[in-house]
């Protein structure tokens, strides 16, 4: 069940160099050609409420109907090779059978890695104009690494005074994210606010302490840890059991 060993809150510049150490094989995932068929999310139509909104990287974005009966949580790195191996082989017949038909709601809590890994999650949350399209944000990061990642490791060694916002502008994440209508300065912007990375470091933290989770993908079924193989068979036959 563990995927990754868990890395430690480092200042950022030690943070971003944990990234060949942390990235629960991205690397070698990125080497290797990903489907193309998540599509981006759309640019939404604009509102100045969208806009002004303060961003929260803490909360839960719930996908489904809150009611639902069955609840799967699961903590995931967006730079985690397995939890993109979950995110297409499991995750999309998950949502066409339980998720669509009210029978369960989904969370993804992020428990971020690396520095690319937490750009990634800011720029989601950032984009998270409703909880469609912070999930469309999760699957193109997730489905298309290896459009993505390379872009970073060619930065190697970073350098010591840069922020996330350079390196993620270095990595060329303001292209990659371009299609989804999120401008450069928007992304400049998104990784400079420092309250919505403390949010999502807290949420990581948090699930290190109350959860004990120890790598990616984690997944809980009504708070019961799943530990059974990441197939959607077994995790069909988990949920069923559960309901």
């Amino acid at each position: 069940m563990l995927h990754t060993k868990t890395a430690p809150i480092l200042g950022l510049t030690a943070f971003l160099a944990f990234f060949g150490a942390a990235a629960c094989d991205a690397g070698d995932k990125a080497e290797k050609p990903q489907p193309a068929a998540v599509s981006a999310p759309q640019p939404p139509a604009a509102s100045a409420a969208s806009e002004s909104a303060t961003v929260d990287g803490y909360s839960d974005i719930v996908l489904g109907d809150p009611k639902a009966p069955l609840e799967v949580v699961e903590y995931a790195s967006m730079t985690c090779g397995h939890c993109a191996d979950f995110n297409r082989e499991v995750i999309p017949e998950f949502k066409r059978v339980y998720v669509d038909t009210g029978k369960a709601k989904y969370v993804m809590r992020h428990f971020v890695l690396n520095g690319p890994d937490l750009a990634a999650s800011m720029i989601a949350r950032c984009g998270a104009t409703s909880p469609a399209r912070y999930y469309g944000y999760v699957d193109l990061f997730l489905n298309r690494q290896a459009q993505w990642i390379p872009g970073w490791q060619a930065i190697g060694e970073p350098p010591q005074e840069a922020t996330l916002a350079e390196l993620a502008l270095m990595a060329k994440m303001d292209l990659f994210v371009r299609p989804t209508g999120m401008a450069r300065d928007k992304v400049e912007a998104c990784l400079k606010n420092d309250a919505l990375r403390t949010d999502l470091l807290r949420r990581r933290a948090e699930g290190v302490e109350q959860h004990q989770v120890k790598g990616t993908p984690t997944i809980f079924i009504n708070d019961k840890l799943y530990e059974g193989a990441h197939t959607f068979d077994e995790f069909d036959k988990a949920l069923r059991a559960a309901m």
